[in-house]
């Protein structure tokens, strides 16, 4: 064994001791399974997230390409007349326009989810 120092210290005193309790210290019988044990349950459970990750992802997707493709031509029309309601009406009344456009956006959302509530409409 090559030294890597040629001064004489305190280092070397600590390497004699090292050398020394080399027959006193020993790693118990079962060191080795518990070592194995742990990695593979950290293996596994690095894996498990990964996982979980991969399908979080894909659920997000296939969610956003069904609500896509689900969309019905009356949810377009909607957002088209709700645009075009909300210029031409604050167009006309600049303090009540976007009160009155977002009532009747409402009213049309009401009636589209299929329930019976109406909307009283303000005076303008």
């Amino acid at each position: 064994m090559t030294e890597l120092h040629s001064f004489p210290g305190p280092i070397d005193d600590l390497e004699a001791m090292i050398r020394a309790a080399k027959d006193y210290v020993h790693p118990s019988d079962d060191l080795r399974p518990r070592v194995l044990e742990a990695a593979r349950s950290q293996r596994d459970q690095r894996q498990m997230v990964g996982y979980l990750q991969q399908a979080a992802v894909v659920l997000v997707f296939l969610g956003a390409l069904a609500s896509a493709l689900c969309g019905t031509g009356d949810s377009v029309n909607l957002a088209i007349t709700s645009r075009d309601q909300v210029l031409t009406s604050a167009a006309q009344d600049a303090n009540w326009g976007l009160v009155d456009s977002f009532t009747e956006l409402r009213r049309r959302q009401a009636v589209l989810l299929g329930t019976a509530a109406e909307f009283s409409l303000p005076n303008s």
